[in-house]
């Protein structure tokens, strides 16, 4: 059975579905033992797909096994995060908002900004955890876009929080607000162990912003110039 390795940590995975194999194919390693298998058993995958009919059995195969991923990393202090990531200058950028809330619009204006320095590394899931005193984020098969090096991790340099509005500004925000947006978007069951690790990972060193964006106007000059620490 094939092996991975996904935000420093390897793992066993096996699909019958060529999509779901081609999302890990880039994370394969061959050099170290596995620690947790995310193979999900045909029997619980149709029973969660008879809950799903709006899924089929790849994509309900996909959810399953993040989530078992999910409980992992969560041992391992480590946290899936809904996110945008352009890593620019080699540092990482996240970027967090509500589904259809502005990340991938972001993403794109600072992207524009400076093309030779910017790309996205990854949309959708990533990684983020404390490394050697600072936060750092990796890429995770179960993005919809993957871009360097997936097995490299990135220190964060800037959280941008993104709401919606009718005029665009950026100003700084602070770690509670920061940790209170990502709590949102976990089950209330969740909640105390993603904010132990939140806590843990020093986000008091990164640049915190909070952005409003009417998508027309943003300063994203202003943006890169806030972040220099």
């Amino acid at each position: 059975m094939e092996q991975y390795r996904v935000a420093d940590e390897v793992i066993r995975f096996s699909s019958k579905y060529v999509e779901n194999e081609l999302r890990f194919k880039a994370f394969l390693t061959t050099t170290e033992d596995a620690e947790v298998d995310l193979r999900i058993q045909g029997s619980y995958l149709e029973g969660f797909q008879k809950n799903h009919r709006n899924l089929s059995l790849a994509q309900c195969e996909l959810i399953l096994s993040m989530r078992s991923f999910y409980d992992y990393l969560i041992k391992k202090e480590k946290l899936f995060l809904h996110a945008t990531v352009v890593v620019n200058n080699g540092f990482a950028y996240v970027i967090i908002a509500p589904p259809s809330g502005g990340k991938s619009t972001l993403a794109k204006q600072m992207i524009e900004y400076q093309p030779e320095l910017a790309f996205i590394v990854a949309d959708d899931r990533i990684v983020i955890a404390n490394l050697e005193g600072a936060p750092v984020v990796w890429t995770t098969p179960w993005s919809k876009t993957i871009n360097g090096n997936p097995t490299q991790y990135y220190v964060v340099k800037a959280f941008c929080i993104v709401k919606k509005n009718k005029s665009s500004s950026i100003i700084r925000g602070c770690e509670e607000e920061i940790v209170e947006e990502i709590l949102c978007e976990y089950p209330k069951e969740c909640r105390m162990d993603v904010e132990r690790i939140l806590r843990s990972i020093h986000l008091e060193k990164c640049t915190l912003l909070r952005v409003h964006s009417n998508i027309r106007d943003l300063p994203i000059e202003k943006l890169f110039k806030m972040v220099v620490l």
